[in-house]
């Protein structure tokens, strides 16, 4: 008998530093939008290096093109 790999795909948000390094990441179940519960990725990165001297960048797809996401971004200087 044959026995099949079978693979779930989950909807997931995932943020990497500069150099590639997984900072924070979530896995969701069901059908949701790929931006959906975004905060709960965005902000404890954002708050990690608020102290930092640094300049902030976000590079990320079209499901991130979203207001809010923006807004965030803009109140903790990123834009």
């Amino acid at each position: 008998m044959e026995r099949a790999l079978r693979l779930r795909l989950l909807p997931s948000d995932v943020l990497f530093n500069q150099f590639g390094m997984l900072e924070r990441c979530a896995l969701r179940n069901g059908n949701v939008h790929s931006a959906d519960g975004w905060r709960d990725v965005l902000d404890p990165v954002i708050a990690k290096y608020a102290t930092r001297d640094l300049m902030g960048f976000l590079r990320a797809d079209a499901t991130y093109a979203n207001p809010a996401i923006y807004t965030r971004l803009e109140k903790a200087g990123y834009f």
